[in-house]
Parts: C-alpha cells; structure tokens; sequence
C-alpha cells in the first residue's frame, strides 16, 4: 500500500473517534465527515478496514518517530541512549492516542492478526536500529531486531497504563531492557572473539545469513 496525503489525514482525524468506536469503518466515517469527505471513498483508501488503518498508523508513527530526533542528535548519543531516545519519543507522540494504540494492540493478539503484527513490529525495529548507524549485514541484523522487538513489546505494555510524569516509568523500564539487550550482545561478542582466537580454522556456522539490503 503506497501511503498519500489523504491516507495520513484520515487517520489523523480517525484516532480520536477510533478511541470510542475502535478501528471500524464507523470511526473512519466519523474522521471523513469532519473533513469533509465522502465517507464512501474514504473508505476506499482502506480496503482491509482495521488492518489498513493500523498499518498505515504504525508506519506514520515510525517515520515521525525517526525525524522526530536529529540524526546529529543521534550521532553524539551512544547506541543505547539513541535507541531510548527514539522509542520514548514514539511513546510520548502518542499520549493522547493510548487507547487506540490499546485497540490495535488487541486486534493484532488475535491469532488471524499474527502476520501483521510482527511485520509492524519488525519494520519499527528496524527503523530504530537503521537511525542509531546499524549497518550488520550478517546474523546480527536478525538478532538485533529480535531482541529489540521483545523489549519494545514489553515496554509498550509498560507505557500504556503509565501514568508517572513524563513518563517515568516507562523510561526506566525501558533502560533497564536495553541494558540487558546490550549485555547480551557483549557476551555474544566475547563468546565468537573467543572462539576465533582459539579455534582460528573453526568455520562460522552463521557466515551463510545475510540481511536482506
């Protein structure tokens, strides 16, 4: 799905109503009219009803989310500070938006929704690690994404029945997590820089994964 100017507009205008009616055509009607849309051809831009408006919303949060922070912000933070940076922005973007965010969720755990939900959640990683300078292009690519994507998911839940001033809680689970993704991947690290030294004709049974750039 290419996404449009008028895509963006409607789901601008859809979040409030999706708050009450969820992610139905009804909430989408609602978002035309007030723009002065037929609610017909607004309903033409998502053919897929919920699962075209959840896509297009978590793709507008991920590219506002990634021009939100200056990439010489991102630059002069380290790995980790980037990251947090990038995802609290993400978070306290969509304050106001908690219960549509608590919508999508719930319709992307059912088990029809799988697919979809793990392709979203995968292009935000990916987002994230592409602005903070990743550039892997062996298994770590996967890896990194993998382990990022369980600590967003965790931390989402954190976030959406945060209620401590700016978010407080929200960061500090979330720092706590990345601190543990970044220990992980220092013992890998050691682990393969260990093996190599040791073991310098030992063949690298994951040279074979490659990212998909």
């Amino acid at each position: 799905m290419k996404i449009t100017e008028n895509h963006k507009t409607l789901i601008t205008a859809a979040i409030p109503e999706i708050a009450f009616d969820g992610w139905t055509f009804k909430a989408l009607d609602r978002a035309a009219e007030s723009i002065g849309m037929n609610p017909l051809l607004a309903r033409d831009y998502f053919p897929r009803g919920a699962e075209d408006m959840i896509r297009v919303h978590s793709t507008l949060a991920d590219e506002a989310m990634v021009t939100a922070v200056a990439a010489d912000q991102l630059s002069a933070m380290g790995v980790k500070e980037g990251i947090a940076a990038l995802l609290m922005t993400r978070f306290r973007a969509h304050q106001d938006s908690r219960e549509a965010v608590r919508r999508a969720i719930a319709i992307l755990a059912t088990p029809t929704k799988t697919v979809l939900a793990s392709k979203l959640v995968f292009k935000t990683v990916d987002a994230v690690w592409e602005a903070v300078g990743d550039v892997s292009q062996d298994y770590n690519y996967y890896s990194k994404r993998a382990l990022l994507a369980a600590v967003y998911n965790a931390t989402l839940l954190i976030w959406l029945d945060d209620q401590s001033e700016d978010l407080r809680d929200t960061k500090a689970f979330l720092d706590r997590r990345l601190s543990g993704v970044v220990s992980t991947f220092g013992r890998i690290g050691n682990l393969r820089s260990g093996l190599q030294k040791h073991f310098p004709n030992l063949p690298d049974p994951l040279a074979w994964i490659r990212a998909p750039r």
